[in-house]
C-alpha cells in the first residue's frame, strides 16, 4: 500500500463556510503598517516597479513548482502561478520579515490571532498546539495561513523532505494549490476561479485584492533576495512614574540601629538532571484490509448488492481513524460504472473509529462487461513529526 497521487486530493470539495473559509484576522500584526498592509493593485494590472512586483526567491520557487505538481497530478485545473503567489503576497507578504530561508521555512513562525471568537472566528484547537503553538484555540500558520484542521486534509509535501509542515513555504503552497483546485475546478473560468478563492477566505474584498496582485504578477514579477527576519518593535505597557518623596519633617530622626546580617547559607548542589525516556515513535499508517466487495458482481444497469469495505490498519495494529480512503473504478468496459448519481469514477471516503471505509452507491454500467474496483489508497489527515 502506498499514498496516493495528488490527484486524489481533488475529490472533495470545500465549502464557503468551512474552517479556512473563516475571518481570521491579519498574521502580520508584528509587521510595519506599510509591510502589513501594502496597497491593492489598480484591476487594470498594469506592470509595477521590484517594489511591489517583488518575489524572494525561495517563494518565487515554492509558487512555480506548486505549479507544476498540481498541472502533473490535476492538468484539468489550470493553476497558475501567480495565484499563489496573490495568496502569499496577501497571507504574509511571501513570509518578509519572517526570516524566510532556502529550505522553505523561517526563522520566525508565522501565526494568526487567536480564534477565540473575539473579533474572529471561534474555532476550539483542533491540533493540540502541533502547529500553532495554541492547545486552548487554533490560529492560522504559515505563509499561506492555513488552518490546522484544514491542514490535516490538504497538507501536502511540496519541498520532498518526507514531512508535511504548514510552515515550510513549498509545502504550504502545494498544500494550497490542492485546495484551490478542489472539487475538479478549473481555475482558467473567472465564476470558478472566485469560488476558489472564497473557499480560502469567504471575503469578496480578499478575492478582490489576491486577483489584484495574480494580474500584476502576471504581467511581470521579479525575483529578490530572501529579506532577512525584521526586528520590528511590539508594544510594550508603558512604565509609570515613580512618585517622588515627600517632604521631610522638620525634626530630625533617630539614626536607627542597623539589624544584624544574616550569614549567608553554602548553597546546595544541584541535583542532576535526570534523562528524559525517548518517546515512542507514532504508529504510521501500515495497511488496508478488504472486509466487502472483494469480488463484486451486478446486472448491467443495476446497483451492487454488496458495498466495497475496507479497514485501515496501523502499523501498532490499531484501527487507523479518520483516514481518507481513495475508492476507484478501473479497466471499466461497462460504459460507466460508477459511484453515487454524479457518476463519478472515484470516491474519497473517511475511516470510522473502527478503522473502516465503506463505498455505497456503486453501480453497473449500461453495458454486459467487465470493470474492476481498484485496490483503496489512503491519505493521511495529518503527518507526524
Amino acid at each position: 500500500m502506498t499514498n496516493p497521487p495528488t490527484a486524489d486530493a481533488g475529490e472533495s470539495e470545500p465549502t464557503p463556510d468551512s474552517p479556512q473559509a473563516t475571518d481570521r484576522g491579519d498574521a502580520r500584526l508584528d509587521l510595519p503598517q506599510d509591510v502589513a498592509d501594502p496597497a491593492v493593485p489598480p484591476a487594470g494590472g498594469a506592470v509595477a516597479g521590484e517594489g511591489a512586483s517583488g518575489i524572494p526567491a525561495t517563494a518565487l520557487d515554492a509558487y512555480k513548482r506548486a505549479e507544476t505538481a498540481v498541472a502533473a497530478a490535476l492538468p484539468n485545473c489550470k493553476l497558475p502561478w501567480q495565484l499563489l503567489a496573490g495568496i502569499g503576497r496577501v497571507e504574509s507578504v511571501h513570509a518578509s520579515g519572517y526570516g524566510l530561508k532556502a529550505d522553505g521555512y523561517t526563522e520566525k513562525p508565522i501565526r494568526g490571532p487567536q480564534l477565540n471568537g473575539q473579533g474572529f472566528a471561534e474555532i476550539k484547537d483542533t491540533d493540540k498546539g502541533e502547529w500553532d503553538g495554541d492547545t486552548a484555540y487554533d490560529r492560522a500558520v504559515g505563509p499561506m495561513q492555513f488552518i490546522p484542521s484544514t491542514w490535516a486534509t490538504w497538507g501536502a509535501d511540496g519541498s520532498g523532505d518526507s514531512k508535511r509542515d504548514p510552515n515550510n513555504i513549498y509545502d504550504a503552497a502545494l498544500g494550497a494549490g490542492l485546495y484551490l483546485c478542489a472539487g475538479d475546478r478549473n481555475l482558467s473560468d473567472q465564476a470558478q476561479l472566485d469560488r476558489a478563492i472564497l473557499s480560502y477566505n469567504n471575503s469578496r474584498e480578499y478575492v478582490n485584492t489576491v486577483l489584484g496582485y495574480m494580474r500584476q504578477y502576471q504581467n511581470g514579477a521579479t525575483e529578490v533576495t530572501n529579506p532577512p527576519v525584521g526586528t520590528y518593535p511590539t508594544p510594550t505597557t508603558p512604565v509609570l512614574p515613580t512618585p517622588r518623596p515627600s517632604t521631610p519633617a522638620t525634626t530630625p530622626a533617630k539614626p536607627s540601629t542597623p539589624a544584624p546580617q544574616p550569614t549567608p547559607e553554602k548553597p546546595k548542589p544541584k541535583p542532576e538532571p535526570k534523562p528524559e525516556p525517548e518517546k515512542p515513535a507514532p504508529a504510521q499508517l501500515a495497511k488496508l484490509e478488504v472486509v466487502d466487495g472483494a469480488a463484486l458482481k451486478a446486472e448491467a444497469g443495476a446497483a451492487f448488492t454488496a458495498v466495497p469495505r475496507v479497514k485501515a490498519l496501523l502499523s501498532d495494529g490499531k484501527p487507523a481513524v479518520g483516514r481518507h480512503v481513495l475508492f476507484a473504478v478501473e479497466e471499466d468496459t461497462t460504459g460507466g460504472t460508477h459511484f453515487g448519481t454524479e457518476g463519478r469514477s472515484h470516491l474519497v471516503v473517511q475511516t470510522d473509529s473502527q478503522g473502516i471505509a465503506a463505498a455505497p452507491g456503486l453501480k453497473a454500467g449500461p453495458k454486459g462487461a467487465r470493470s474492476r474496483c481498484a485496490p483503496p489508497a489512503t491519505t493521511p489527515p495529518a503527518r507526524s513529526r
